[in-house]
Formats: structure tokens, C-alpha cells, sequence
């Protein structure tokens, strides 16, 4: 029920951006070759408004909607021999079997990081949820606010609004994200750190 749960959001948090995401991993093949991936599932259009994963793209073209398409990075892409308008099968385990589909190569990304660009997809969560044989099924709905000072309150909110709802998990981003929020706090200390330098040099 990803989509009751996202319309309860909205609802909630009208000024802000909801969008559904899953994740799965399995095995990517070409005629030619075959790795090991993970493969983030988003809302195509809903996904340029809170990332910046288009701006990364270096070959092709972003998502359209279309179920059979994903954007592969620039080193998976290579290790597989494909571009862009090839075709590539994804291989995940079901509920009681291994599950395949055929997928079209929309788009190359770039991000700089050898793990993401070399082991790394994106396609459309409906295709994952169908994979999944959990249609309108997601492993995350995320909350993107326009002001994230406002993130406390709101994550009550959150908790307020889907009081009752089974099998949910309720997270404010620092707990989702814990590493993310050490490396802020690494920085935070890096650049008190480098004004107090200045400080004692200017004086």
C-alpha cells in the first residue's frame, strides 16, 4: 500500500515532495557478459525534483516511464559491452523463484564513485514492485521538505498522521542516513577547526 501510505503524506506535507523508492539486488546480463548489481526503483518524475541523478548522466536520456528502461553506470555499462538502446535481462530471487526481465538501457550515469558507476542501476520502482510480485509495493516513501529545519516536527507529524498502519518504519533522516549525518557533523568540526586557524593567525 506505498501509494495510500504516499497519499497520506501529501496530504500532510502538502508543500513538500513525496516519492516511492525500492531497492533490489540480482544479477544484470548481456549477450556478452554478466555482474552483480543493486538497482534503486524510483518515480521518474518525481525523482528529478528531490536528486540530482539526471544532472549525472553522461550518455543518453533520463527515465521516461516507461517499465522496461534503466539508466546503468558508465562502468557497469562498460563491464556488460552495452550503451545506450541495448537490451539487458535483471535477474532477482521472487517470493519463490529466481524472476527475470527485460530491460532497454535508457541512460549512462557518472557520479565519481567506483561502487555506485560500476555496480549500480535505476529503473522504475513500478518495474521492481512487479518483479517483486508486489505491484504498488515500496521498500521507502520519502519526504523531501522545503525547509529541512522543520524536519523534527514534521517526522512526528509523519508518525501522527500513519498511527496504526502495519509493517511500517518511521525514520528522521539522521536516522535513516547516520552516515551521512556523521560526515555533516565531520565537516561542521573541520570548518570550526580551520575558522579558529584564521583566527589566531589574523590576530
Amino acid at each position: 500500500d506505498a501509494d495510500a501510505v504516499a497519499a497520506s503524506l501529501e496530504a500532510t506535507f502538502p508543500d513538500a515532495h513525496v516519492v516511492q523508492r525500492a531497492l533490489v539486488q540480482g544479477l544484470l546480463q548481456s549477450p556478452r557478459n554478466a555482474i552483480g548489481v543493486g538497482v534503486s526503483g524510483v518515480e521518474p518524475d518525481g525523482e528529478t525534483a528531490v536528486s540530482d541523478w539526471q544532472d549525472k548522466l553522461v550518455a543518453g536520456e533520463w527515465l521516461s516511464g516507461s517499465k522496461r528502461e534503466i539508466l546503468l553506470g558508465q562502468a557497469a555499462a562498460k563491464s556488460l559491452e552495452v550503451e545506450p538502446g541495448d537490451k539487458v535481462v535483471l535477474l532477482i530471487q521472487g517470493p519463490d523463484e529466481v524472476v527475470s526481465q527485460l530491460f532497454r538501457v535508457k541512460g549512462l550515469f557518472r557520479t565519481g564513485s567506483a561502487e555506485l558507476d560500476g555496480a549500480f542501476g535505476i529503473a522504475p520502482v513500478a518495474a521492481l514492485a512487479g518483479l517483486l510480485e508486489a505491484p504498488g509495493a515500496a521498500h521507502q516513501v520519502s519526504v523531501h521538505l522545503p525547509d529541512p529545519r522543520g524536519s523534527e516536527a514534521a517526522t512526528a507529524a509523519a508518525r501522527a498522521a500513519l498511527d496504526g498502519t502495519a509493517d511500517l518504519e518511521i525514520l528522521h533522516w539522521t536516522e535513516a542516513l547516520p552516515d551521512l549525518q556523521a560526515f555533516i557533523l565531520r565537516d561542521q568540526q573541520s570548518g570550526r577547526s580551520m575558522l579558529f586557524v584564521i583566527g589566531v593567525i589574523v590576530a
